[in-house]
């Protein structure tokens, strides 16, 4: 089944091209990892996927639904939106999760009691459930980077797209990330779309990769078929060098 499906999704302003073009078809249940240079456009692309900025395109689906179609709460069902930087909000854990119900919520924020059995097993799943009643601005960059992941998936949506969800973390902090995001897709289900600076998450990490530079796709496809020198020349004009290490091929 075809989580995505795009034609020609183009975003231009100031009579620049931030987006050209750019065409794809995402399966269900993998993991998309979207990388390029600094300025290429691969937020840019994200962005316009949800449209959260003027786009124009020949068609856009999620799951066969034309987004033309979908009200905004009928596309918030579908596709939950963790971005790159976010606000110092001092409202709980717990209550950003229930914040993330908005789009099945009627006369305002009435949960019922498997909803709010839902937030729960998410902040255990996620390994927040100590931190339920700690506003986001106390937490750490780490746990913070998990509450919006764990607002998003209290959203219940199939398509969980992620904006740099590593930066500003640690080693540790951002491999324990990855593997939550990895588990999440296996476990439920879920459809990944994520943008990364770190070519080595994506062969560890993410199933296929869309590579973007100037706007334009440079290549698509299953992460083992596409992430090679190669192509990483052909998008960041540097010659990695190739290695194979206890944990798989690594780059640097």
């Amino acid at each position: 089944m075809i989580a995505l499906s795009v034609q020609n999704l183009s975003v231009r302003s100031s009579d620049k091209i931030r987006l050209n073009n750019l065409s794809l078809d995402v399966e269900s249940g993998s993991r998309v990892a979207i990388i390029g240079p600094n300025g290429a456009g691969k937020s840019t692309a994200l962005q316009a996927l949800l449209q959260l900025i003027p786009a124009t395109f020949q068609s856009l689906k999620y799951f066969d639904h034309n987004i033309q179609a979908l009200s905004r709460k009928k596309l918030a069902k579908l596709v939950a939106y963790v971005p790159q930087t976010h606000p110092n909000l001092t409202i709980s854990v717990w209550d950003w999760c229930i914040y993330a119900r908005f789009p099945y919520q009627k006369f305002g924020f009435f949960l019922t009691q498997e909803e709010h059995n839902t937030i729960h097993e998410i902040l255990e799943k996620t390994e927040l459930i100590q931190y339920k009643h700690t506003p986001l601005s106390h937490l750490s960059g780490g746990e913070r980077q998990r509450a919006f992941i764990a607002g998003a998936l209290c959203q219940e949506t199939p398509i969980i797209f992620l904006d740099e969800p590593t930066n500003f973390l640690d080693p540790k902090q951002a491999h324990e990330l990855l593997k939550l995001v990895h588990n999440i897709s296996t476990e439920m289900n879920k459809t990944i779309i994520s943008v990364t600076h770190d070519v080595n998450e994506v062969t560890h990490y993410f199933t296929h990769c869309l590579a973007i530079k100037n706007g334009e796709k440079i290549f698509y496809g299953k992460t083992q078929d596409v992430i090679n020198t190669d192509n990483l020349f052909s998008l960041y004009n540097y010659r990695f060098t190739e290695a194979t290490s206890e944990e798989g091929v690594i780059f640097w």
